[in-house]
């Protein structure tokens, strides 16, 4: 194999494992995006469920 086709060949196996790294960091990025709006959702959901306690709480404190 000249020096030419092995510098080529392994050009692509570092393009390729390159490939696969990005991917995986891509993959745990999605995961880490999806638990942070997770949170959000249920910090959203705990806001809404304070407002109406409060909301109800108002009402019974002015009977």
């Amino acid at each position: 194999m000249s020096s030419s086709n092995s510098y080529i060949l392994s050009s692509k196996t570092t393009q390729a494992k390159t490939n696969t790294d990005l991917q995986k960091i891509t993959h745990d990025l999605n995961n880490i995006l999806n638990n942070i709006i997770n949170g959000l959702d249920s910090i959203k959901d705990n806001i809404d469920s304070n407002n109406v306690a409060n909301e109800l709480l108002k009402k019974v404190k002015s009977q």
